[in-house]
């Protein structure tokens, strides 16, 4: 499936991503891992709207990501709501913040790999150089991925150079419209969706099919009037 993604004009006030219900807390249902919040997270970032991301699992491997937003300058507080041993639960609370460029801590990388592809949309808007390099990066699953990011990244007007372990790209970008072909990655999918959203111009992301499945809410809530489903949309 191919979404045709036109930019959020009037970006929200504030948002907020409830990883579980509040009755399914009660009823002892766990929080979810950050991961499923980092696209609203970084939305939040790029558009600079508040966003409460709610009943979280707080630990240092999941919190990474939102090490690296702060890093970025962006503003977030963190509550602990549950000091259930081994499992600390609770939320964040994102605030409205200008980014700036970052050059990623090589043992940061393991850690937020998944979010490599938001994190360079992310340095594309935002001003100075990010650098976002190391060994893993290297490895041929991540090499291709980087190699379609960047291809993306430049068809949406940003400047980016690619190196055998990574990118570097340089910030201040007013991001274009564009077709995104993503060869199905969901990661990819997710990135390219939340650039169309935050640029300037309708962008056709190709094959989210798997993201908008792996992340039903984000689709619902902050993506409900802005889709079209392109590829059902042409066999009318």
């Amino acid at each position: 499936m191919d979404l045709i993604v036109q930019p959020l004009a009037h970006p929200p006030v504030e948002l907020t991503f409830q990883a579980a219900r509040d009755e399914e807390v009660a009823c002892g249902v766990n929080p979810t891992v950050l991961a499923f919040a980092a696209p609203w997270m970084a939305l939040a970032a790029a558009l600079s709207f508040r966003l409460y991301v709610r009943h979280i699992v707080l630990d240092p491997v999941t919190l990474k990501f939102a090490d690296v937003l702060v890093r970025m300058g962006v503003r977030i507080r963190e509550e602990v709501t549950s000091l259930e041993p081994g499992k600390w639960q609770g939320m964040l609370d994102l605030r409205p913040s200008r980014m700036k460029g970052l050059l990623l801590p090589p043992e940061f990388l393991p850690r937020v790999l998944e979010e490599i592809p938001l994190l360079a949309v992310l340095g594309a808007l935002a001003s100075g150089t990010t650098i976002l390099r190391g060994t893993l990066l290297a490895e041929v699953n991540n090499r291709i991925l980087c190699r379609r990011l960047s291809t993306n990244l430049r068809s949406l007007g940003a400047s980016v150079e690619e190196y055998s372990d990574g990118l570097t790209i340089a910030g201040g970008a007013s991001l274009r419209g564009a077709d995104l072909p993503t060869g199905g990655d969901p990661l990819l999918g997710m990135a390219m969706v939340v650039a169309g959203l935050a640029g300037k111009g309708e962008c056709l992301v190709r094959d989210v099919e798997v993201a908008m499945t792996e992340h039903p809410a984000f689709f619902q809530q902050v993506f409900a009037a802005q889709f079209q489903r392109a590829s059902a949309a042409g066999q009318e």
